[in-house]
């Protein structure tokens, strides 16, 4: 009988580990569809996949079908490709009118406010209020630590956010000093709800909205994590490489 329900147990636990979770997000001009499971993320845009990581090999691919191009590149090559931009920042800085502007703009303070709590596809969530005073720019934030915690049993997230998060910060514009808030709160839970609002050339408002409609819990085909065929694969690092000397 132990030697039973040990095996119950372990069958459960591999399908728990292992079930995938497939997340729909509606945007304010099409769907995405996400999928995450055995240490693989792939990220659809109505239909096509945009973006495969493989967690496990570290290696990030990024799809351009205009340009009919498969970009690809190391956890390693996205660091060094982070040190090359560091060194272009470098040299902006030395001109004194972006360091100027760059001075200034650090100078805008995000002020955050606590909006309680909201619900989102089942899942529970905080929502968070990030604004510049004066300025017509905003963004609204509704995230889940419930969701990121399954999410974490199937791929390990940190070690990815580790590298996004690590581009040192220069500021060209206000509405980046906001979005580098933003991206503080992708370790604390996942977005069931973004709204971001950006004055727009006619001295109205452009809001740009996503919102999880759906998570879903099963085994993912593996097809869904599979590269598009017939497209160039091309190494981030070397093409990066080649805007810069140009």
């Amino acid at each position: 009988m132990k030697k039973t329900l040990l095996l119950v147990f372990l069958l459960l636990y591999t399908f728990q580990v292992h079930a995938g979770i497939t997340i729909t997000e509606k945007l304010t001009d099409g769907e995405s569809v996400s999928y995450f499971q055995n240490g693989l993320i792939a990220s659809f845009s109505d239909g096509k996949l945009d973006t495969l990581i493989d967690i496990r090999k570290k290696i990030v691919y990024t799809v351009d079908y205009e340009s009919e191009m498969v970009m690809f590149g190391t956890f390693d090559d996205m660091k060094e490709m982070q040190k090359m931009a560091a060194a272009q920042i470098l040299d902006i800085t030395k001109d004194d009118y972006y360091k100027k502007q760059n001075e200034e703009i650090k100078k805008l303070k995000v002020k955050t406010e606590q909006k309680g709590k909201g619900t989102y596809a089942g899942y529970p969530c905080e929502r968070v209020f990030l604004s510049l005073s004066g300025m017509n720019i905003s963004t609204e934030l509704c995230y889940s630590k419930q969701l990121l915690d399954e999410i974490a049993k199937e791929v390990d997230i940190t070690s990815f956010l580790s590298i996004v998060n690590n581009t040192p910060p220069f500021f060209m514009n206000p509405e980046e000093v906001v979005e580098n808030e933003v991206s503080s709160y992708a370790s604390k839970g996942f977005a069931l709800f973004e709204k971001s609002r950006l004055p727009d050339f006619g001295g109205g408002n452009k809001d740009d909205v996503s919102e999880v409609t759906s998570v879903k819990k099963g085994n993912i085909p593996s097809e869904k994590f599979q590269l598009p065929s017939g497209l160039n694969m091309v190494k981030m690092k070397d093409l990066m490489s080649q805007i810069i000397n140009q």
